[in-house]
């Protein structure tokens, strides 16, 4: 009787090359998922800054629209010690000394500014996210009137 042997078949063993592929996929993947998680949470930390510095800002331009009823918009040009124009607030009442001389910050860490060079107009607003003076303009958040 003979015997005649028959090759083993089973699942066939992938390569080097085709395991390097698959694992450069799967990686991509991974690292396609993360960016994507980051993005949206950047985005949504970004939403809530704007939101707490509008907040801010919505109420001092209510004092400062209640306040021009009865008298004229503190003056304010930013300059000298003064540079936020803030301390002409706290002097027309409208702002509570900060212990130390501490100004009010938007969400990014600067200074709220405000300039008024005319009684009946002025303007309020925070650098915004690139953190740069564009006085109100570009990325800024600006209350005027």
């Amino acid at each position: 009787m003979s015997s005649s042997r028959q090759p083993a078949t089973g699942p066939a063993k992938a390569g080097p090359t085709r395991s390097f592929l698959v694992g450069c996929g799967i990686a991509f993947v991974a690292l396609s998922l993360a960016f994507v998680v980051l993005w949206v949470r950047g985005r949504a930390r970004a939403r809530d800054q704007r939101r707490a510095t509008g907040t801010v800002l919505d109420a001092l331009a209510a004092k400062l629209e209640e306040r021009s009823r009865s008298a004229r918009a503190p003056a304010a040009r930013g300059l000298g010690a003064d540079f936020s124009g803030q301390r002409a607030l706290m002097e027309a009442g409208l702002l509570t000394p900060a212990p130390e001389g501490a100004l009010i910050s938007d969400a990014w860490g600067q200074p709220l500014r405000y300039r008024s060079e005319s009684p009946a107009h002025f303007k309020l607003y925070s650098f915004g996210p690139n953190g740069r003076d564009d006085e109100g303009g570009f990325d800024d958040l600006l209350r005027q009137r």
